[in-house]
């Protein structure tokens, strides 16, 4: 799994994920085994992310290095 994807939730049709291809392009998944496995990626990235607060204090931190 290289590259970025969205993961499409509708309310009356089941959800799909549009994932970009290296090289350009993108690829529509429909397969729910798939689309749980880019779930499942996704819940952990949100679940590593900073908060927003945290997140602004840190790039304040990084930008007072540049001066």
């Amino acid at each position: 799994m290289d590259g970025s994807f969205v993961v499409l939730d509708f309310k009356s049709d089941p959800s799909a994920v549009y994932a970009e291809q290296v090289g350009g392009g993108g690829l529509l998944i429909e397969d729910t085994e798939q689309i749980t496995i880019y779930e499942t990626v996704l819940d952990h990235v949100q679940a590593s992310a900073l908060s927003v607060e945290d997140s602004r204090v840190w790039l304040e931190a990084r930008l007072n290095q540049l001066d």
